[in-house]
């Protein structure tokens, strides 16, 4: 299969390994568009666990000058740094990236990436001790599933 210029060979389970994703939504220059097509990828390579956090453009970096020069803060980026990259918060807008779009896309890859029957099997039948149970469960509770 063919993703986004990449041959996929194998993903994890071909070779019995455990595959995470880590996925981003309000990246600069991210689209309505362009984060359908993070969920859609998300779907199709299809690593065991995915986690989706909302860009949080930290003090000092590059990302943060960008929204000073050309974008607009919408939170004080200090309220958000304890919750950490998975805080439920669109912390910037620009003129391609709009708050209600990211945190659309952000609740929406959760949803169809975790509540599939196959998903919850896989996951379920991965699980080799007690913490990762305790694991499986505390992630669904905390995931921006509704």
């Amino acid at each position: 299969m063919k993703l986004a210029g990449v041959y996929r060979v194998g993903v994890g389970k071909d070779f019995n390994i455990q595959v995470k994703g880590c996925f981003m939504f309000g990246l600069w220059g991210d689209t309505l568009k362009t984060m359908y097509e993070t969920i859609k990828f998300t779907m199709n390579i299809n690593p065991l666990i995915a986690a989706f956090a909302i860009t949080t453009p930290f003090p000092g970096t590059p990302l943060f000058s960008l929204i000073n020069k050309y974008g607009k803060f919408l939170e004080r980026i200090e309220d958000g740094l304890s919750s950490g990259f998975f805080g439920n918060k669109v912390f910037y807008k620009t003129d391609t990236t709009r708050k209600d779009d990211v945190l659309r896309c952000y609740k929406l890859a959760y949803r169809k990436f975790y509540l599939r029957a196959d998903k919850i099997f896989e996951l379920l039948t991965n699980i080799r001790s007690f913490e990762e149970l305790k694991w499986f469960f505390n992630i669904i509770l905390q995931a921006p599933l509704w």
